[in-house]
């Protein structure tokens, strides 16, 4: 970074949280309990997108069978999974998020996921003290790959977008963070083929990573 870091910006789903296969999963398989077969990776696709975007994503996928909304309408009475939050945070985040505030560096998590879903995961995953402020992309007017969320965030904590590092994995995430100003981490997990070129550097160990927040 040529610019002195001043904070921290978290995605959540993928980078906090190992969620996002498990929620493709969930999804897959609720659509073959009705008959309806998906294309895995497809849905593993929608992850970090805008949720209007996303809507579209699966209005397209689910076209032959009347759409997202008659899916939502036949599957409305399933059983939601619930995320096993403490169980699956990605390894060495605790540790992460201790070395970035022991730096006094500030910290966000902006997430397209819902408030409600974004709490729910911080208290479960008992980290929700090492994060300065939360922002949803429900609660703008444009979601990822659009930069608001993180331009918002940054005004937020009071800091220049080209002041933050911003942590994400999914293509339409990291493009959100570069289009806001921001340098870029991509956490790459081999079980996904995101597409994370745009980045401005990787990691596949939070271990590289507070190494990284300690020369800073």
């Amino acid at each position: 970074m040529t610019t002195k870091l001043k904070a921290v910006l978290f995605d959540l789903d993928g980078v906090l949280f190992d969620t996002e296969y498990i929620s493709a999963e969930n999804f897959c398989r609720m659509a073959e309990s009705i008959g309806i077969k998906l294309n895995f990776n497809e849905v593993l696709n929608t992850a970090g997108i805008a949720h209007d975007k996303a809507r579209l994503m699966f209005d397209e996928m689910l076209k032959e069978h009347g759409g997202f909304e008659e899916f939502r309408k036949r599957t409305a009475h399933f059983p939601r999974h619930e995320m096993p939050f403490k169980d699956i945070k990605i390894p060495y985040v605790d540790e992460l998020l201790q070395t970035v505030k022991a730096a006094g560096l500030k910290t966000a998590v902006c997430s397209s996921s819902t408030p409600d879903y974004i709490r729910k995961a911080l208290s479960e995953g008992k980290i929700e003290k090492y994060i300065d402020y939360q922002i949803s992309g429900y609660q703008l007017p444009v979601g990822k790959p659009d930069p608001a969320i993180y331009l918002k965030a940054a005004a937020e904590l009071d800091i220049k977008p080209e002041e933050a590092a911003v942590v994400e994995d999914s293509s339409y995430g990291i493009e959100s963070g570069k289009r806001a100003g921001c340098f870029v981490i991509a956490y790459h997990d081999p079980k996904f083929n995101y597409d994370q070129s745009k980045a401005d550097m990787s990691v596949e160990d939070y271990r590289d990573l507070i190494e990284f927040i300690k020369q800073q």
